[in-house]
């Protein structure tokens, strides 16, 4: 299973099934917003990709949660 996070380019996770990668995901995004507080770099707005992605294909990643809720 493979997670993209839009908002960033080329930011890819991949597991073994749904669940995996999204908590992989949700780590990954996490490190990625404290590295660039940290570095002091400019973050994405959200949502503003422009590729069109079917709504069925998205979830959204809260870095934040303690774990991914089915």
């Amino acid at each position: 299973t493979e997670v993209r996070l839009l908002d960033f380019e080329s930011f890819i996770v991949k597991a073994k099934n749904e669940a995996e990668a999204i908590i992989t995901a949700q780590d990954a995004l996490l490190r990625r917003i404290i590295t660039s507080i940290r570095d002091e770099e400019k973050l994405p707005p959200p949502d503003q990709y422009l590729e069109n992605i079917e709504e069925n294909q998205i979830v959204m990643i809260d870095p934040l949660a303690s774990q991914y809720a089915a």
